[in-house]
């Protein structure tokens, strides 16, 4: 299980070296198969691996930027110019191909890296490398930093745009390693330890290791009485599914997640999708109970305008639906929704 450590916060205080944090872990049952960085230094007696350790962002030099201005470059149609707030005395003007801004934007949130912060770069044979950014002429206009994405800081392997911060996320200026730095934590979790299989599960455990207090999240929504007669539940065999329910939430926009829960999820080794599906993952780390998200409206659908009938049924391999509208949800394959995909 791939545990952030700065989501593991949320829920209790940890011990200011993570070194200690590990080495306690593994004797009380929770041995860490691996430690991985993102954008910090190794931490004093943190066993790290080489491949892991990944490339520490200098805080002077790979900061939170806001967009002023995006014009198009004068003489390439897929190159912009952009104007950043970066927290110095003057703005800076970056050269960038990124797909996910277009001329005539600003108030967006980027991450810029300045000279001499060093990146990963996939070359056109599709080997990653490292490089290290120096001032450079970019279709005749010298361009000395760069709008950093995800691929480029090490955060995942999505390099299709420019990480596209949230508006409450903090000033320009601001060093990128307050905001996305993480250690993230591989703990191999036993049988007798499947209490752990959620972050609050180990953060009960680091509570008991330390003695720190356990911060529990109290969830608040506005509910609207009964379900009935909008959706059915059938359990077909409560030998292997004690309980299931269903809700049904209505005046959903779906689109992006937030970007702390898509950071999130990242670091936790999964890939974020929509709002709708991403929640669910959330929740599903966050408390160790499994959810899945529906598109109620494709199901009304299919059950011919009728209150649709979710039956959770075992049967491995993949999700399929009856001819009579029902929908099977079933145990072995639970997962998260594929874009345009309603299991």
């Amino acid at each position: 299980m791939l545990v952030p450590l700065n989501w593991l916060k949320d829920y209790v205080a940890l011990p200011a070296n993570p070194a200690e944090l590990v080495d306690r872990l593994t004797l009380a049952g929770l041995e860490s198969a691996g430690v991985k960085l993102f954008g910090v230094p190794v931490p004093d007696g943190l066993r790290v691996k080489p491949d892991d350790a990944g490339l520490p962002w200098d805080v002077d030099k790979v900061v939170v930027a806001k967009v002023l201005k995006i014009e198009k470059h004068p003489d390439a149609d897929k190159l912009k110019l952009v104007t950043v707030d970066y927290g110095a005395a003057e703005p800076k003007t970056v050269v960038t191909g990124a797909p996910n801004i277009a001329p005539g934007q600003s108030g967006m949130k980027v991450i810029l890296g300045l000279k001499g912060t060093r990146y990963y770069y996939q070359d056109k044979d599709g080997k990653k490398g490292v490089f290290t950014l120096e001032p450079k002429a970019l279709r005749g206009i010298m361009n000395d930093a760069m709008c950093m994405s995800n691929y480029e800081l090490g955060i995942s392997e999505d390099h299709e745009g420019i990480i596209i911060l949230d508006d409450a996320d903090p000033a320009p200026g601001t060093p990128a390693t307050a905001l996305l730095g993480e250690i993230v934590v591989e703990l191999d979790v036993l049988p007798n330890m499947a209490r752990c299989l959620s972050l609050l599960g180990i953060a009960r455990e680091v509570s008991a290791l330390t003695g720190s207090a356990v911060c529990e999240p109290e969830p608040k929504y506005p509910t609207a009485g009964s379900v009935a007669g909008l959706v059915n539940v059938q359990i077909e065999n409560s030998s292997l599914c004690r309980r299931y329910t269903a809700t049904v939430i209505k005046n959903v926009t779906v689109g992006p997640a937030p970007r702390w829960m898509r950071t999130r999820l990242n670091y936790a080794g999964m890939r974020p999708i929509t709002n709708a599906v991403d929640v669910t993952n959330y929740v599903m780390l966050e408390y160790g109970q499994p959810l899945h998200a529906f598109d109620y409206d494709v199901l009304v659908k299919r059950a011919g305008g009728k209150a649709p009938t979710v039956r959770p049924r075992w049967r491995h391999g993949r999700a399929g639906n009856r001819s009579d509208g029902e929908h099977e949800n079933h145990p072995a394959r639970i997962g998260p929704l594929r874009p345009g995909e309603c299991a």
